[in-house]
């Protein structure tokens, strides 16, 4: 209480895209070993369908599963904004765009007079930008189905904090 915070939001159809990334090429394959099938990383339709699955599913997970998962698949709003609609966070900056975003971080860092830079991201990218091996999945081979689910889940995300994909 008493100090200011801040948060990093994104937007979600291109953070699903990233998840599955992330979570199918975890470091420490030991970690969950059948999460997801790794020589399937450049399937449209595996991508879409392990999407559907997890958010489909996750609608209802237990709380071990919601633990395990590391909050990944949480909606951001729900880190922004608290019960009865009270702010949580004093300042949110948007992943979506890297320059804006390395912007607005040093903006932040030097109104609170702290000297942190950022380095480049070194990250799979869901923009399909050219950051990364072009034969990646973007956001833009999301599925009907799993853009509904994404919608279903982060709602609030998707209405609140201004991202409004059209489309599918």
């Amino acid at each position: 209480q008493g100090s200011e915070m801040f948060g990093v939001v994104r937007d979600p159809f291109d953070r699903m895209v990233s998840e599955f990334y992330y979570t199918c090429t975890l470091k420490v394959k030991d970690w969950r070993p059948n999460q997801c099938d790794r020589a399937r990383l450049e399937d449209n339709s595996y991508m879409n369908s392990w999407l559907a699955r997890k958010l489909e599913y996750g609608q209802d997970s237990l709380a071990l599963e919601y633990l395990t998962d590391n909050s990944h698949f949480t909606p951001h709003y729900e880190f922004v904004v608290g019960p009865h609609d009270v702010r949580m966070l004093d300042y949110v900056l948007r992943l979506d765009d890297r320059d804006a975003f390395h912007e607005d971080f040093q903006r932040l860092m030097k109104a609170f007079k702290l000297p942190l830079n950022l380095r480049k991201m070194q990250s799979i990218s869901s923009h399909g930008d050219g950051h990364h091996n072009s034969s990646l999945l973007t956001a833009q081979q999301l599925t009907s189905e799993s853009t509904y689910w994404i919608r279903k889940k982060y709602a609030n995300d998707i209405e609140r904090l201004g991202y409004n994909r059209t489309g599918k």
